[in-house]
């Protein structure tokens, strides 16, 4: 929300807009207490200074590909949506934390409420805000311990972003 605000003020090259969320990612790195991950087949891995570098990683990527996908009506919301609900589901059926129930909660009723006026015809264009759902995704995921199931959730980012490499950024959708 903050990256959207001063790129409203500013005008902020893309470049830079890209690498913020990587910043952003600071708070987030001071809250965790543990560095350990679950990773699936393996259990519970302890990364030590490296897993923050993952956070920074992954707070990136997922502001930015949510953003790049989210050029058409309802698709950026609609598969933000699809995300967090089934973050959901898994935190209620797997780990069981209330923090990121209500956490999770709380953001799929506000997304659900923008994907409504963002859904076709759009009368609610999200600007800058996707970046805002990246978020959400990559702290739900941290937070939670669910980092491996947010990237099983992410194939149409990781589609658009080959999509969009191969033209060199320069395509729209």
């Amino acid at each position: 929300a903050f990256i959207a605000f001063v790129d409203d003020i500013m005008k902020i090259r893309q470049l830079i807009r890209a690498f913020i969320p990587a910043i952003a990612a600071l708070p987030l790195i001071a809250v965790t207490t543990s560095t350990a991950m679950l990773v699936p087949f393996f259990g519970t891995v302890d990364l030590g200074l490296f897993y923050y570098i993952i956070i920074m990683i992954g707070m990136f990527c997922a502001c930015n590909a949510t953003n790049m996908l989210a050029g058409y009506n309802g698709i950026g919301s609609g598969t933000g949506l699809i995300i967090l609900s089934s973050m959901l589901l898994f935190n209620l059926h797997i780990n069981g934390s209330l923090t990121i129930t209500i956490f999770l909660l709380s953001v799929i009723g506000a997304f659900l409420a923008f994907w409504y006026y963002n859904f076709y015809p759009a009368r609610c264009l999200p600007g800058m805000a996707d970046y805002l759902m990246g978020a959400t995704i990559a702290c739900a995921a941290i937070i939670g311990n669910m980092a491996y199931l947010a990237l099983l959730m992410f194939p149409l980012y990781y589609l658009e972003f080959i999509l969009k490499a191969r033209r060199g950024f320069k395509n729209k959708w």
